[in-house]
């Protein structure tokens, strides 16, 4: 299979719908599964930036240096407003947790990663509507290049990276996020980020 049609099958692969919506920020969640184009742009004093887009509307925005202690990465609205403030933290040595708070500083979200082959996290948040906490697994598989986010066991979320020859050169990357229906887009824009930071640690310890 040719990469063009391995990538256009992850982005057309069909998920199921949550029956019953998950969120931390209202407002993100579709009736209908939405894909999500992240663009890293220009990489200045080693800081980074994804253009998050939804066809052609720009949708969020993640900049920051990469995640060591005390760096910070903004996921930002439309209007540059912060969504979310990611940090990390070691747990030991090569392990990391990641933390997305507000911007007055309370956390919303915890991501761990686990010791497994390839990246793996567990993702823990509390409902913005019912105030139950729920638990997600990002795992990673085909050389680090896609991954699924389930919750139960179901499917709700992929992350599929391009990787062409242009990424190569111009040292950028190209991501696919595929959300199901009654899925928070705005979480899943920062677990796609927190992957890249996890992706990043495994080709560097690995």
């Amino acid at each position: 299979m040719s990469k063009d049609k391995h990538k256009d099958k992850d982005a057309q692969r069909m998920l199921d719908p949550l029956d019953t919506p998950i969120s931390l920020i209202p407002g993100y969640i579709r009736d209908n599964q939405t894909t999500l184009v992240f663009h890293d742009k220009v990489i200045a004093a080693k800081e980074e930036t994804f253009d998050v887009d939804e066809g052609e509307t720009r949708v969020f925005r993640a900049t920051g240096k990469p995640l060591k202690l005390k760096n910070i990465k903004r996921i930002a609205d439309v209007n540059g407003a912060t969504l979310f403030k990611i940090t990390a933290s070691y747990q030991g040595t090569l392990q990391r947790a990641f933390t997305g708070s507000n911007e007055v500083g309370e956390m919303l979200f915890r991501a761990e990663k686990k010791w497994s082959w390839g990246a793996k996290l567990q993702v823990t948040f509390a409902d913005s509507k019912t105030g139950d906490p729920v638990t997600l697994i990002v795992k990673g598989y085909g050389l680090m290049r896609t991954a699924e986010v389930t919750l139960d066991g179901q499917v709700i979320a992929l992350f599929t990276r391009e990787f062409w020859s242009k990424d190569l050169l111009s040292n950028s990357k190209t991501y696919h996020l595929t959300v199901a229906a009654g899925v928070d887009l705005a979480l899943m824009t920062a677990l796609c980020i927190i992957f890249d930071e996890c992706k990043f640690d495994d080709a560097k310890h690995g």
